[in-house]
């Protein structure tokens, strides 16, 4: 089955019914503008493939390893999401990276409301454990585009998070 993955930027996200908080805190620009192309991942609902997608994510955006709460939005504009090139620090969530092309704020009114109705089915919990066993996996692996993260500013705090204590070789990342 396929999913179309959006981030939630907090997880109360979840529990809210009122469709006008949910565009205000989930749907809105950096400029505080509403997003009517909002991103989200096209992914398969593999739970692997999900934490993939989550720490990928994060580790793009600069944040720290966390659980994380997501939203599936696949069917719930009736039209399929445009893929758009992501700028993912990883090929797997660069590829996978599609926006929801919405008409107006109407529309995402209506996408956000479908949404609210089945929450509870359409809820994507990402677990800590899942987190650090995803990245065990990726250091276990050599995985060339984490390595290469890992060495970076940011990589201390995540190899600390997945409890690895030895730093990685520094080789030259392009």
């Amino acid at each position: 089955m396929r999913r179309l993955l959006r981030s939630l930027r907090r997880r109360t996200t979840l529990e809210c019914t009122v469709v006008a908080d949910i565009v205000a805190i989930e749907f809105r620009t950096k400029s505080g503008a509403v997003d009517l192309r909002a991103s989200v991942y096209e992914v398969c609902s593999d739970q692997t493939m999900l934490v993939r997608v989550h720490a990928e994510h994060y580790a793009s955006a600069g944040l720290a390893p966390a659980r994380g709460s997501h939203a599936d939005l696949s069917g719930l504009l009736g039209r399929e999401p445009v893929k758009t090139p992501g700028t993912s620090l990883f090929s797997f969530t660069r590829e996978r990276h599609r926006e929801l092309d919405l008409r107006d704020e109407h529309e995402l009114h209506e996408v956000v409301q479908r949404l609210i109705e089945r929450m509870r089915e359409r809820r994507v919990e990402i677990r800590m454990d899942e987190l650090r066993e995803f990245l065990r996996e990726r250091i276990a692996n050599k995985d060339e585009e984490w390595r290469c993260f890992f060495q970076g500013a940011q990589g201390e705090r995540w190899l600390r998070f997945a409890g690895v204590t030895v730093r990685l070789p520094h080789d030259t990342c392009s």
